[in-house]
């Protein structure tokens, strides 16, 4: 259910060309704020889809793709240990979001086993694979289905209490 939804939500990029005209004719709106709205709205829903996927490749990209003589160069062989310090600064805000998550968790109820709390930070760990499976995956399959001309369809979730 989860990536249906996350398909769905993707889907809703359709509506940047309706955003797009309308900015065209409404002379109300400053050019700066139509750039910027418009902005927002490519740059999320396009990153959202292949910015996980492209962190993940990318490190090592350069090194399948040039040419033998050209992999010993100093900028090809620095690019996946450039990208390490970046996956390491983001790893930090990760962990900090992780432990603020977990500061401001309410208590745990005395009828909820301890154990529940190693799931919570299983689930932290987890975070960069779910990222790509139901975050860009959904993305990326919603936007393709719409760049083909398949519409996705409204399925309703179940509600359960």
């Amino acid at each position: 259910n989860q990536y249906k939804q996350q398909m769905r939500w993707a889907y809703g990029i359709e509506n940047f060309p309706y955003i797009v005209w309308h900015f065209l004719t409404d002379a109300k709106m400053s050019l700066g704020k139509k750039f910027r709205h418009l902005w927002n709205q490519l740059e999320g829903g396009y990153s959202w889809a292949t910015a996980p996927i492209i962190i993940f490749i990318m490190g090592y990209l350069p090194l399948f793709l040039l040419e033998p003589t050209d992999q010993t160069s100093v900028l090809a062989q620095s690019a996946p240990f450039a990208l390490q310090y970046l996956m390491w600064i983001g790893m930090l805000g990760l962990i900090f979001s992780a432990g603020l998550s977990s500061f401001l968790m309410p208590k745990r109820p005395a009828h909820k086993p301890r154990w529940r709390y190693i799931t919570i930070v299983f689930q932290w760990v987890l975070f960069p694979l779910t990222m790509i499976i139901f975050g860009s995956i959904p993305a990326t399959e919603a936007q393709t289905r719409l760049m083909f001309g398949k519409y996705i369809g409204y399925r309703v979730t179940k509600k359960l209490r």
